[in-house]
């Protein structure tokens, strides 16, 4: 009988120190950082307060490069707004992986209640990136959203190149259409009257949007060369509203029997695109 306790005794205690050993070897591991997060914070040591938000960069012949990639939010207690910096301790700010490219690259930017584009920089795009408004600086000449939502555009009145009518980014005196901000919360909207082209890209959205309708006036005669160039032909069907006998109607006719239209159609069992066409009163 001794001898089964001893046994007995034995084994719980060598139960004991495994369970020990394990409860240690799970403790490190939560706390021990990855081999990711120590490779990210190695590739960018440095980190810089930029509005409400925070990000990371590394520094290289003299030039800040952020990391454009991560994923940033916004600090706690702060107004969400991100002010897009043109230097970093004096050292010119780079976006891209491309030092001689000095557009401003924004991925993952999320929850912003205001992106501020200051003086001093170009061109902007936004991939994965979130944010109410957007105000576009004097100098800014080309401002793209790829994945992601903007439910106002603004443009400062200093710049020579580009305008907001009513919250939806056009060239400097309206008549090209150049971007349709993503996150705007309409079901129909109409192309104002004097608009004479779309851009490549302006109703190109990378998933659904509250947009559904869009009317075409009787000024619009330009219009991208590719259906794909125009819309996002998969998952996401625009109705376009348009005039008879209008170069829209001719435009989205021709479509309708071209190669990207039909291969849509087969993929995804819908028209791209439906067609309203309306008299002239």
């Amino acid at each position: 009988m001794k001898k089964l306790l001893a046994i007995i005794l034995l084994l719980g205690l060598a139960a004991g120190l495994f369970a020990c050993g394990e409860k240690e070897e799970a403790e490190t591991t939560s706390t021990a950082p990855t081999e990711s997060t120590a490779a990210y914070a190695a590739q960018y040591p440095y980190t810089y307060k930029a509005g409400g938000f925070t990000i990371r960069y590394y520094v290289e012949n003299g030039m800040a490069f952020v990391d454009y990639a991560g994923e940033w939010l916004p600090d706690d207690g702060t107004d969400n707004a991100f002010i897009v910096p043109v230097t970093i301790d004096g050292m010119p700010v780079r976006w891209a992986l491309d030092a001689d490219d000095d557009a401003v690259a924004l991925r993952k930017l999320q929850d912003c209640g205001e992106l501020i584009v200051p003086a001093g920089i170009k061109a902007v795009s936004m991939d994965l990136s979130n944010a109410e408004t957007v105000r576009l600086g004097p100098d800014v000449e080309r401002f793209e959203i790829g994945r992601g939502y903007v439910n106002r555009i603004e443009v400062d009145r200093e710049n020579e190149r580009l305008r907001s009518i009513d919250g939806v980014l056009f060239n400097k005196d309206g008549t090209v259409l150049l971007q349709y901000p993503t996150g705007r919360p309409w079901a129909s909207y109409e192309i104002p009257d004097g608009t004479v082209a779309i851009a490549a890209g302006a109703l190109w959205f990378s998933r659904p949007v509250e947009l559904k309708n869009v009317e075409i006036p009787d000024s619009v005669t330009s219009f991208p060369d590719s259906l794909d160039d125009l819309i996002n032909t998969y998952g996401y069907q625009l109705t376009f509203i348009v005039k008879d006998g209008s170069a829209a109607e001719s435009y989205f006719k021709r479509q309708t029997i071209n190669e990207s239209f039909r291969r849509a159609k087969e993929e995804t069992g819908e028209d791209p695109f439906l067609l309203r066409t309306q008299g002239r009163g």
